[in-house]
């Protein structure tokens, strides 16, 4: 991720008409990350959540944490 003024500065030098290559080369950045960022931000891809070796678990977990006010993950593991 670049800092947004230095996105600027690409949007501003390609509207000038300056080539990609020449952008790279005066801000020091790959033509790719040029090429990226000439027309804007990029937009954000979720991503998708994965579950957990804990997700059978949680309802005992927020219980102990709840309940008992357990939070010794060592103690937790021997139960």
């Amino acid at each position: 991720m670049i800092r947004n003024g230095t996105m600027h500065t690409i949007q501003e030098l390609f509207m000038q008409g300056t080539s990609v290559r020449a952008i790279s080369r005066e801000l020091g950045l790959a033509r790719n990350t040029v090429r990226k960022y000439r027309t804007g931000k990029p937009a954000t891809v979720a991503h998708p959540a994965h579950s957990s070796k804990l997700d059978p678990y949680k309802e005992q977990i927020r219980r102990w944490v709840q309940v008992d006010h357990l939070t010794n993950c060592e103690t937790m593991h021997q139960r």
